[in-house]
């Protein structure tokens, strides 16, 4: 195993998403830029053999023998302005890493929401759904994070939609006044539509990437996390949903997560692997750091293997840049000291330039597929 370095951001990513960062900061996470272009999230705790300390000006991680620095990423000023009702703008829109990411009914993901929804729990007879921001506010506040220029895409999370759409329909309009305001691209990570065509529509409204999160490795794990994803939704779905987006959506910009923490290594290797060989990329994140019962060594091992056989499938990796709260396969390659070398057009769509290029050739592949889905769909009275 590595042992930390500035010399390796990605490891140093891996053990913060593990056991999070102790920190003199009332926020529940903190998020860094480390070298390389990486970026990292981590929740504050406490108990973390990690510390982040300002010391003569500068901002330092030490513990595990190593003391490395790094640049947090402070939260930015439009976040605490109010709108006409009060709310504040960063409770709509919150940055992680490159991407404005907007909640809408209280969302469902450990890794970017940080929190499974009600329905997930088996608790949506007692638990309140979580807002749906009103169109123009979601704008408003979108607007204020690119205008503060830390924005360069957009992720949606939704929660619970009680329709065989996943919500699909609900968010067509947020999709048409993204791209109406912003050229972005938008990534979107809901519960997998029972209807397939659900699918085919949330690409030709204008999702340009899908996440579809397991979280859990196999079905009996997800039974026992997540009863209600289970009853109501099952482990099944997830991979004909997957399977079914990657004959729709670009190379790449199919993900699934899974929790470190809530499988072994041989079960998170297992379906990482199959993901893979379908064509999705698996994303790692931790439920709750400081509780995993894998270590940073195990972890590192998993997510090399996930790297190799991404890498074996030929998937893309234009489309994972920037993710904070999540370890991609982008990052185990960095693990590796022999990683094969990336494809040109990689290091063009890490550039502000490439990104304008990747999200012409989206909107260029998207009209050439496209083919009269929506009136289908409207059609169906999904």
């Amino acid at each position: 195993m590595q042992k930390l370095s500035a010399d390796n951001p990605a490891l140093l990513k891996l053990v913060l998403a593990l056991n999070g960062v102790a920190a003199d900061s009332r926020a529940e996470s903190l998020e860094f830029a480390l070298d390389g272009e990486v970026w990292a999230a981590a929740r504050v705790n406490p108990a973390s053999p990690l510390r982040y300390v300002e010391r003569d000006g500068a901002e330092l991680i030490s513990g595990l023998g190593a003391e490395i620095g790094v640049r947090r990423a402070a939260p930015p000023a439009y976040a605490a302005r109010r709108n006409a009702r009060g709310i504040e703008l960063g409770k709509i829109a919150a940055m992680c890493g490159t991407y404005a990411t907007v909640i809408l009914r209280g969302g469902c993901s450990l890794a970017s929401a940080g929190r499974t929804c009600a329905l997930c729990r088996g608790r949506e007879l007692t638990e309140a759904a979580g807002e749906v921001w009103p169109i123009e506010e979601v704008v408003d506040a979108l607007r204020a994070a690119f205008d503060e220029g830390d924005a360069e895409f957009v992720h949606v999370v939704l929660g619970h939609f009680a329709a065989d759409d996943g919500g699909v329909r609900e968010l067509v309009p947020y999709l048409d006044a993204i791209h109406r305001h912003f050229d972005t691209i938008v990534a979107v990570t809901m519960h997998p539509p029972a209807d397939h065509r659900a699918i085919d529509f949330a690409y030709a409204s204008g999702v340009d990437a899908v996440c579809y999160s397991l979280e859990a490795p196999d079905a009996e794990t997800m039974r026992a996390r997540f009863p209600g994803r289970a009853s109501f939704i099952g482990f099944d779905r997830y991979l004909d949903a997957l399977r079914h987006a990657t004959s729709v959506f670009p190379s790449g910009a199919i993900w699934s997560e899974l929790m470190l923490d809530l499988g072994t290594p041989a079960a998170l290797e297992t379906v990482a692997a199959k993901l893979a060989a379908m064509g999705v990329i698996p994303l790692f994140g931790v439920s709750a750091p400081g509780a995993a019962a894998l270590d940073s060594e195990q972890a590192a091992g998993i997510a090399t293997k996930t790297f190799e056989a991404v890498n074996r499938a030929n998937i893309s990796l234009n489309w994972i840049r920037d993710i904070s709260t999540s370890f991609t396969p982008l990052d185990a390659r960095q693990l590796l000291a022999d990683a094969p070398q990336l494809p040109m057009l990689h290091h063009l769509g890490s550039s502000r330039l490439g990104a304008m290029t990747t999200r012409s050739l989206a909107r260029m592949r998207r009209r050439l597929r496209v083919r009269r889905v929506r009136a289908s769909f409207d059609s169906s009275q999904l």
